[in-house]
């Protein structure tokens, strides 16, 4: 955009981000604004709030087309997205913040309300909680600093990436880095594929974060460093960074969206209405964008793995175009799956007497539960993400090789893979639920589990290779 107006008034530019709560009343005091000062240019990027009236509206944009409109800004009021003012204090603003009311329906909790609280206090922003604060706020704002040299020729490089992005399409473009979701039934060697994937430099494993807000933040069980999850220090930056700190209310909201979208018998209608579901999927999402986002910055990666493996959940997460999806479906004889959901097994992480054992399914549930999944998890080849399939059993023999296949396939960074061989050294790490195997360190072999060869009764056997027919012996599986 080109200041015609230079000399006469200023640039207000008004960040509403990619939350999909409604934020009516931001855009609302922004037309006013504009109304009454038509000598300033206001744009509002108001996302999926309905467009201003009177100032220009802009609904989405890609990273660096974004960072060109911030660079140009001579005020910046942004909504209580911590990275959305990170941006705007990047550009040498100091923004307005205007927080999300949750009472209004404007977020799920009030995680912006309390980080505009800290935020004030530490002078990074001035914020706006009503119509005339606003207007004092703007009335008063003071210039941007002095961009330096090195501002300058990012902010000319971010005009010019501008212009190809329009080129090439608009959109809403991912803002978490990649993220690898590893699919697949229960039991089929994630842990270990996850606890190898961690001592690769640059990698940020994360354990299944679907169960974050129940075992994490409610019941306070142990992270993988060994640490409640309360204590850690990963887990309480991330939480700072993506909703102001966690709040155990708030595992009520994440239950109630993903009730309405993360449950088997919601795939059918979030694929065949996928514009109608798309809010409520949105909406239900938002909570990964945001641990995804938080938990590559606090880590310093390039890449973040969740090894949560429900293929419901990676459905969802396919339809944000704000998260750089790639899928690793993982797939195991289901036999051995079978086998080792029959085990009883002690969960170390468990705070309460009632969670000290890992869930136990019969061969029959265990083999139905196997291919559901199994199936859902090939659906997701009929989505925009990349997707591919790597077996357990071929993962532990030759983990390297493996790996840069699917690597390959996934579009992703090799650089580390190097360091993966069949005998790994483990180190401490922050996943927050998973196998036992999570708080093992040290030395490890890479080996494959067929204690079910010699330990499961042979009626079991043949009877989950019965039910698993012809989808079994299609994976390549057929020993007994």
């Amino acid at each position: 955009m080109n200041r015609s107006h230079a000399g006469h008034g200023r640039r207000v530019v008004v960040l509403l981000g990619t939350d999909v709560h409604p934020f009516d009343r931001l855009v609302t005091w922004a037309d006013a604004w504009a109304g009454d000062h038509p000598d300033d240019e206001v744009v509002v990027q108001h996302g999926y709030t309905l467009a201003p009236r009177v100032a220009k509206a802009v609904r989405l944009l890609p990273p660096r087309e974004l960072a060109a409109l911030v660079a140009e800004a001579d005020v910046v009021v942004t909504h209580g997205g911590p990275g959305t003012m990170a941006d705007a204090r990047a550009a040498g603003h100091l923004p307005v913040l205007v927080p999300r009311d949750p009472a209004l329906g404007e977020h799920v909790d009030g995680h912006q309300q309390r980080f505009a609280t800290w935020a004030e206090r530490k002078g990074l922003t001035v914020v706006a909680r009503d119509a005339d604060a606003f207007r004092r706020a703007l009335t008063a704002a003071p210039a941007r600093g002095a961009a330096s040299e090195d501002g300058r020729v990012a902010t000319t490089t971010a005009r010019v990436a501008a212009v190809v992005d329009e080129l090439l399409g608009d959109g809403a473009a991912p803002t978490t880095g990649p993220v690898l979701y590893v699919a697949g039934s229960g039991r089929s060697g994630s842990t270990l594929l996850e606890r190898v994937l961690g001592q690769v430099p640059g990698v940020a494993t994360l354990g299944e974060v679907h169960h974050l807000w129940e075992r994490g933040v409610r019941k306070d069980e142990l992270c993988g460093c060994g640490e409640a999850f309360s204590r850690c220090p990963f887990w309480s930056e991330v939480g700072r960074r993506a909703f102001g700190g966690w709040d155990p209310a708030a595992a009520d909201v994440v239950a109630r969206d993903a009730d309405a979208v993360d449950r088997h018998r919601r795939v059918p209608a979030n694929l065949l209405a996928r514009r109608r579901r798309r809010a409520a999927v949105l909406r239900y999402t938002e909570h990964y964008r945001a641990i995804y986002a938080a938990a590559r910055d606090v880590a310093g990666a390039r890449l973040v793995v969740d090894s949560g493996k429900h293929p419901t959940l990676a459905l969802c997460l396919a339809q944000d175009p704000r998260i750089d999806l790639r899928v690793l479906h993982l797939v195991r004889d289901p036999i051995g799956v079978a086998y080792s959901w029959s085990k009883q097994v002690e969960r170390p992480e468990a705070r309460e007497a009632e969670d000290a054992l890992m869930t136990r399914y019969s061969p029959a549930l265990s083999s139905a539960l196997w291919g559901l999944t199994t199936l859902e998890a090939e659906l997701l080849r009929t989505t925009r993400v990349p997707v591919v399939r790597m077996r357990y059993e071929d993962f532990v023999a030759h983990p390297r090789e493996r790996l840069e296949e699917a690597w390959a396939g996934l579009g992703l960074d090799p650089l580390g893979l190097e360091r993966v061989a069949t005998t790994m050294h483990l180190e401490p790490n922050h996943t927050v639920a998973g196998n036992p195997m999570r708080f093992r360190t040290g030395e490890v072999a890479l080996r494959p589990d067929t204690e079910w060869k010699q330990r499961m009764p042979r009626g079991d056997r043949w009877a989950v290779a019965a039910l698993t027919l012809p989808l079994r012996t299609s994976l390549g599986y057929r020993d007994v």
